[in-house]
């Protein structure tokens, strides 16, 4: 469903963003199902109470009258259903296996939505167009560069933690790696090139603290360095170039972040409804570019214009919890990169690149965190051991406790 999301990303009508939102809420029905018989465990009930309360934040400003356009509103509240039947279904399929398997699939996808994006502006114009419906000079499955640069910035983490963990095939993973990477620059996005790059040392930087050697990391890097330059020139760096000399680099979106703030101020704890933003944003607007404005260009403020502060700063706190297991984990650290690229632009609004970072962030809250997983190691004795019977019922309470 969600590499279905990805592919019509840039598909006008709606019937296959419907599609894919029937499909999860179909998935998040059975596992429901599943959990109610009792055929898998219930868990992270804290992290899906907190996901939750958005979508049910729309309805009730729905049923309060307090959102500008239903309409607009009740896509959202699909928009972040969607979100969080990804989420519920994540937490609960993503133990040690599910997790490696999605990880393994993501990757995958990734690396051939990348070749996709390389080979896509060598096709001819007549056939890339009906291939892959583009808005701007830019090519591939994804509506824009900077959608594109949020997905890979979501993979490029999981392809080095491949390259640095794989035997006999870490070669797979830094090519991946280096193949994202060099698609980004050659997408010329500003903020996903600065973002990619900074991503790429925080990769090494949170694997050295992992405890992987220090001749592994150099050896990744250097693969990383010399296959991003081939895969670089192949996809070209003189559009990148070009768009950093822009006199202006927030041409447009400041204006437009002037507006949005406005609009926060006007209705700052109840918002002007989930999703209403471009209908709302005229009414604030302070210049006219000739173009439709449907997006803030930065997702946080979006939030707090849509939903209120509260809105905004739920998100910010779903974030920070899950920043430790991102470094810890070394893969996902993409959610927080992303996370960062919301500040400048949309990849939240986007079913096809917002899935992927929920699912990502469901992978990361089913991680046990380690002094759980030492408890649980030390509570429980081995398969050949038996404790004496006071000794169980102390290990027992101990557990129910937990």
């Amino acid at each position: 469903m969600l590499a279905l999301a990805t592919l019509t990303i840039g598909a006008r009508p709606r019937w296959p963003l419907a599609a894919v939102q029937c499909g999860l809420f179909a998935i998040a029905i059975v596992w429901t199902s599943a959990v109610a018989l009792g055929r898998t465990p219930w868990r992270g009930s804290g992290w899906l109470a907190a996901l939750a309360l958005i979508p049910l934040w729309g309805i009730a400003q729905l049923f309060a009258g307090r959102t500008v356009y239903d309409a607009d509103t009740v896509v959202s509240i699909l928009h972040w259903t969607a979100l969080f039947a990804i989420f519920a279904v994540g937490v609960h399929a993503f133990d040690e296996t599910g997790r490696g398997v999605f990880l393994r699939l993501l990757l995958s996808f990734g690396a051939a939505a990348a070749v996709m994006v390389l080979l896509s502006p060598y096709l001819p114009v007549e056939i890339a167009s009906k291939v892959f419906p583009a808005e701007q000079d830019f090519h591939g499955p994804f509506q824009n560069r900077n959608n594109y640069a949020a997905f890979a910035l979501l993979v490029i983490p999981v392809a080095a933690w491949h390259g640095l963990d794989a035997r006999g095939r870490s070669w797979a993973g830094w090519a991946a790696a280096a193949l994202l990477y060099a698609t980004v620059i050659g997408s010329g996005s500003r903020a996903g090139a600065v973002l990619a790059t900074i991503e790429a040392v925080a990769i090494l930087a949170a694997a050295r603290l992992r405890g992987v050697s220090r001749k592994r990391l150099a050896a990744g890097a250097l693969s990383f360095a010399a296959l991003g330059a081939a895969f670089t020139a192949v996809a070209g760096w003189e559009l990148l170039w070009e768009r950093l000399h822009f006199s202006d680099p927030l041409e447009y979106r400041r204006e437009i972040y002037r507006a949005t703030l406005a609009m926060i101020a006007d209705q700052p704890w109840t918002g002007f409804g989930l999703g209403t933003f471009a209908t709302v944003y005229p009414r604030f607007a302070v210049f006219d570019s000739g173009l439709f404005v449907n997006y803030a260009h930065n997702d946080w403020l979006q939030w707090a214009a849509e939903g209120g502060l509260g809105m905004a700063a739920l998100t910010a706190a779903l974030v920070a919890a899950l920043a430790p297991r991102a470094v810890r984990s070394v893969w996902g650290l993409g959610v927080l990169f992303v996370a960062l690229h919301a500040l400048v632009d949309f990849p939240m609004q986007r079913l096809g690149v917002a899935g992927w970072a929920v699912a990502l962030g469901a992978a990361l809250a089913a991680c046990e965190t380690p002094s759980r997983r030492a408890y649980r190691q030390a509570s429980r004795p081995a398969p050949h051991e038996k404790l004496p019977a006071q000794h169980q019922g102390q290990v027992h309470q101990r557990l129910a406790a937990e």
